[in-house]
């Protein structure tokens, strides 16, 4: 297992996990969720350096995670995916405080 130091500004985006522990490819839909709903602009950059864009595509529509506002899902998928047609279920990645 190969196990990646993150830079130090992606440790407050992925709390659910201790950053000393997040594996590339095992943890990839926690990195790829978590920075695409918190991130900044330089951390979506090192996420596109890290993994490519179709690899991202794929892991955000068939590995879904509920850690999106609609406005945020609607940004990651409109705007830098690049993600035209509908999702299947949006309630997949969207986040409930009920």
């Amino acid at each position: 297992m190969k196990v990646v130091s993150l830079p130090q500004q992606l440790q407050g985006l992925i709390w659910t996990k201790r950053i000393e522990n997040i594996d590339l490819e095992e943890d990839k839909a926690l990195i790829i969720h978590h920075v695409l709903r918190h991130g900044q602009i330089e951390d979506i950059a090192w996420l596109l350096r890290i993994y490519p864009h179709d690899k991202i595509k794929q892991v955000f529509l068939n590995s879904p995670l509920n850690v999106y506002s609609r406005s945020s899902l609607h940004f990651a998928k409109n705007t830098i995916l690049n993600i035209s047609e509908d999702l299947a279920d949006e309630s997949r990645y969207i986040q409930s405080f009920s």
